[in-house]
């Protein structure tokens, strides 16, 4: 890591180290679409799951923190169809910040549409997933209101706004049974408004692998 974002000990993860992990998500996401674009045997499945077609239903509860220092809950869904070792799913999550004595609270709708692949050992499974992912909502800008403020807080100014960006997501699964799993799941969604990154408990139900 370069020796600007390294942090001081007691400090919490500053501006520079999300542009930090913006750049190298970038990176990343170039590196995986080279890997799938070279070993498309396997990707599309010549392996031990060759013709199988499973699903998954995937709610998650988290919390997110964006470029701009604003923080707070995640939670939503996935939607996942499983066809050999390729991944394609679809996925919902509301974040709302959570600040005391600033109003608006900044509000977001995300929804991504990504695919990718995944690898077992045993009872694990590793996902790994890029695509585009729509975010909209509300921000509260740096201008005041002019007049009275209220008793609960400083108010601000607020935009509305939507962008369409990057989404992508790794994945750390214990693989209970063929019907169940429970994990962690990394979001980053990196765009021109609110680059975003969502660590999640997850817990997926549905047809994870082969009876």
């Amino acid at each position: 890591m370069k020796a600007d974002i390294i942090l001081k000990s007691g400090q919490m993860p500053t501006k520079r180290f999300f542009l930090w992990l913006h750049s190298t998500f970038k990176k990343l996401t170039m590196l995986l679409i080279l890997v799938m674009l070279l070993s498309p045997d396997k990707i599309l499945g010549q392996n031990d799951n060759s013709g199988f077609n499973g699903f998954a239903i995937n709610p998650k509860i988290g919390y997110f923190k964006t470029l701009a220092d604003r923080s707070g809950y995640s939670i939503g869904s996935e939607v996942i169809y499983i066809k050999n070792k390729l991944l394609f799913s679809a996925d919902y999550y509301k974040l709302e910040e959570f600040v005391l004595f600033k109003a608006p609270v900044e509000r977001y709708n995300h929804l991504g549409l990504m695919f990718g692949s995944y690898s077992d050992k045993e009872k694990f499974r590793f996902q790994y997933q890029i695509g585009l992912g729509l975010l909209w909502g509300i921000t509260r800008t740096d201008e005041k209101i002019d007049g009275p403020q209220s008793w609960l807080g400083t108010q601000y100014e607020g935009e509305d706004f939507s962008t369409l960006g990057l989404t992508s997501k790794l994945g750390f699964k214990l693989i209970q049974s063929s019907t169940a799993s429970v994990g962690l799941d990394l979001h980053i969604s990196v765009n021109s408004e609110r680059t975003v990154c969502m660590p999640f408990l997850s817990a997926e139900m549905g047809l994870l692998r082969k009876r």
